[in-house]
């Protein structure tokens, strides 16, 4: 079977305020995931509340970019966007 998603050491970091006067932090919400998912197959993300679990997701749809690392679909990298032929939206017919 081939690859249809690739992720390479997959990290989404947020910079939090501490409050006013005390600076930033940072809260490494995902760290180094990696995984291969062959066409027809099912991938299961598993893990206690606060994991990462919902980060990435956000990461692998695109809904959020991942801090660093590689994204593949299909062969091609997406972690700086949706190439053009893997856009599945399509603008709405003028008129509408």
């Amino acid at each position: 079977m081939s690859v249809v998603l690739t992720a390479r050491d997959l990290t989404r970091h947020y910079e939090v305020s501490l409050g006013l006067f005390k600076g930033h932090a940072l809260v490494r919400a995902l760290n180094g995931v990696s995984f291969e998912l062959e066409a027809g197959k099912t991938l299961a993300v598993v893990g206690e509340s606060g994991c990462g679990k919902s980060t990435l997701a956000r990461a692998l749809t695109l809904i959020e970019e991942p801090s660093s690392g590689s994204l593949q679909i299909a062969g091609q990298e997406v972690a700086d966007g949706v190439p053009e032929p893997l856009c599945l939206a399509q603008p709405a017919p003028e008129g509408r």
